[in-house]
């Protein structure tokens, strides 16, 4: 692969990490900080491929009315009371993990209702937006990216 375009696809690569686990802590959409860990990127072929743990997608798109929630998802819920200290209402004393149950399934139970994340309007924080080719990334990449062709075919020429 070319060198040039390994070190561009290297900076946007950084880059798009950057930018989601910036959208994340700015929305504060972020708890355990398991969801910002995840996030990575690797090279395949010409390709930069972002890769994240599957909550980010319920954090950017949102669960709709009447979506279900898996066990894993109540687990999910579980670890995000616990990192963001909710605790729950009706447990008197010490709190039991029966305590944390009891409340994730009610938290399921109103997501389902109604949808995620209140202060979204029940939708999703449209966190990947920041990737998207209206964005300053999506922008900054594609002029990166002409410049880069246009020096690879001036090259060409020249050496003609």
């Amino acid at each position: 692969m070319d060198k040039e375009l390994n070190i561009l696809m290297d900076k946007y690569g950084k880059r798009a990490v950057q930018e989601i686990k910036g959208k994340l802590v700015s929305d504060r959409t972020h708890a355990s900080g398991e969801t910002l860990d995840s996030i990575m990127y690797s090279k395949s072929g010409g390709s930069i491929v972002v890769e994240f743990d599957p909550s980010l997608n319920i954090l950017d798109e949102g669960l709709n009315v009447g979506q279900r929630i898996s066990y894993s998802g109540s687990e999910g819920i579980i670890r995000w009371m616990k990192a963001k200290g909710i605790r729950p209402a009706f447990s008197k004393g010490t709190i039991t993990e029966r305590d944390y149950k009891a409340s994730a399934f009610l938290i399921a139970r109103a997501i389902r209702a109604r949808g995620t994340i209140a202060r979204f309007g029940y939708r999703g924080s449209n966190v990947l937006s920041v990737l998207s080719e209206n964005s300053s990334f999506g922008v900054d990449l594609m002029n990166d990216l002409e410049l880069w062709a246009k020096n690879k075919i001036d090259n060409l020429l020249n050496n003609i």
